[in-house]
């Protein structure tokens, strides 16, 4: 009977255990104590990066976002990190046209291939090579300043003709190659 309570007590320690090791080193990092403002008209991804470096380098933990809105361009994630939108907070994506997103990546792949899925680092929220990461919380993400219907956007991953307004597309002819982009 003892033996089979002891296995019983171990599992909520157990649950603990993995809970603190997802969350890195357990600190938390206010992304107001980095600079944020919240407000949704001053660009706050800077402060959220630098509170996410600050995690990184004390060796993991949760970025808070507190209530407000929080305009942002490229959020860089790394390693060991928790990204906690807290009740109240939103993270609003900065017009795309801004330049408050990481360059893209250089385009290399072969002909006809659709550029909208090599470019990554130009995003909203972004990491490579990742493991142990976290987004969670009750708050939001707002991604409609990432759309576009003027053409602009195409213009930007390298596709279209540039012409401003949307427009039907014309016809297809075999000849000539179609493209589209999804960002």
């Amino acid at each position: 009977m003892f033996r089979h309570h002891t296995r019983l007590a171990l599992i909520p320690l157990l649950m603990l255990a993995c809970h603190i090791h997802a969350a890195g080193s357990g600190r938390e990092f206010n992304v107001r104590d980095f600079g944020a403002l919240g407000d949704g008209k001053v660009l706050d991804s800077p402060a959220i990066n630098r509170a996410i470096d600050a995690a990184t380098a004390a060796g993991g933990g949760t970025v808070v976002l507190p209530e407000g809105r929080y305009l942002s361009g490229s959020i860089r994630l790394k390693n060991d990190i928790h990204l906690k939108i807290g009740k109240g907070a939103v993270i609003v994506a900065d017009q795309w046209d801004s330049k408050s997103y990481d360059p893209t990546e250089p385009f290399t792949p072969p002909a006809y291939q659709d550029g909208g899925h090599c470019y990554f680092r130009n995003s909203l929220i972004w990491g490579e090579k990742l493991r142990n990461v976290t987004i969670s919380g009750e708050g939001m993400i707002d991604g409609s300043g990432l759309t576009s219907w003027k053409g602009g956007l195409n213009r930007k991953v390298g596709f279209g003709s540039g012409s401003e307004g949307f427009k039907p597309a014309p016809p297809h002819k075999p000849e000539q190659p179609t493209y589209a982009a999804n960002k």
